[in-house]
C-alpha cells in the first residue's frame, strides 16, 4: 500500500513541508490506488500525514493507468501555522 512506501520508508519525509509537490499515476481508476485515495480524503490522513491539499486528473485519451494525483505537501503538522509565499507585489 501506498502508505508503506510514503510513511513507513520514509519518503514523505523527503517532501519540502513548504509546498513540496507529489504526482501518483493511476490513482482514480485503479481498485487500490483509489481505496488509498479515499483514505487520503478523511480527517485522519491529515494527522498521519500533515496539512496536504489534493487534486486528481483523469487522462480519457488512455485505456490503462489513465489518471493521476498530485498531493501538495502544506507544513510538516497540523499544529504549525502554514502560510502561502509571496512572491511578487503586483498581479
Amino acid at each position: 500500500m501506498l502508505d508503506d512506501v510514503l510513511l513507513q520508508k520514509g519518503y514523505w519525509d523527503l517532501l519540502d513541508p513548504n509546498g513540496g509537490l507529489l504526482l501518483i499515476h493511476s490513482t482514480l481508476t485503479n481498485t487500490a490506488s483509489r481505496a488509498w485515495l479515499e483514505r487520503m480524503k478523511q480527517p485522519q490522513a491529515q494527522e498521519d500525514y500533515g496539512p496536504f491539499e489534493l487534486i486528481g486528473l483523469l487522462e480519457p485519451h488512455k485505456m490503462r493507468q489513465n489518471s493521476c494525483t498530485c498531493i501538495r505537501r502544506k507544513g510538516a503538522s497540523l499544529s504549525e501555522a502554514y502560510e502561502e509565499p509571496i512572491f511578487t507585489a503586483f498581479a
